[in-house]
């Protein structure tokens, strides 16, 4: 039987409709995917020329200065008011050694080394919002760490805080991963990181505490 020219006319418009739907929507969200990451790299850009132009922080100095000292065999000063452990200064002593008489170069040194833990940062939040949605749930999760002022202000400058937010946020994964499968080797291995963590500033007892609690809450 012989289908009737309208009936067919409809579904061809019907088709067509659909196809270009679907063209607008692939569309929009490729321009959208592109303007986050141009974005994106525009806010590293500007953190990178931040880092190089800002001068050094409190807290940097002390880093700096302890690593410095400890280059010329004294040992890390701890008492109430500095209470981080000594895993930043020694990671540091190299770096200082190397520039001991250039300030200048120091400086600069330090600030590179800061901004690619801070790239790292924001690319291990991306991967971990990737995971749970697409990579345009990463980009934007990772836009919206770069803008925020709080995180701009801790992280411009060398300090613990961005290590350890990368061992905490590496091991949230891995205990995620080890509460989906069953597998005790990947909770240990959140064991282990956050312990990396806790050795760069006390604040890993945070994460420490969540992997405590997390295992308990999913049974």
């Amino acid at each position: 039987m012989r289908m009737p020219t309208t009936t067919r006319s409809r579904d061809v418009e019907v088709d067509s409709t659909s196809s270009r739907s679907t063209w607008l929507a692939s569309a929009l969200h490729r321009g959208l995917v592109g303007w986050v990451a141009i974005l994106l790299l525009a806010c590293l850009v500007i953190r990178g020329g931040a880092a190089v132009n800002t001068k050094i922080n409190v807290d940097e100095f002390h880093l700096l200065h302890q690593a410095g000292m400890v280059g010329h065999g004294y040992l890390p000063y701890r008492d109430f008011w500095t209470n981080k452990p000594p895993f930043t200064i020694y990671g540091l002593q190299p770096l200082v050694a190397r520039y001991d008489e250039d300030p200048s170069s120091l400086l600069l040194a330090v600030r590179l080394l800061a901004w690619a833990i801070n790239l790292g940062l924001f690319g291990l939040v991306a991967w971990l919002a990737a995971k749970k949605g697409s990579w345009t749930a990463g980009l934007l999760a990772a836009l919206f760490l770069s803008v925020n002022l709080t995180v701009y202000d801790k992280t411009i400058h060398l300090r613990h805080e961005s290590l350890t937010l990368i061992c905490e946020l590496f091991a949230l994964r891995l205990l995620a991963r080890g509460c989906e499968s069953a597998r005790s080797r990947d909770v240990l291995g959140a064991g282990v990181v956050l312990g990396l963590a806790l050795a760069l500033s006390p604040k890993g007892l945070f994460g420490l505490s969540a992997l405590i609690i997390s295992p308990s809450r999913t049974r």
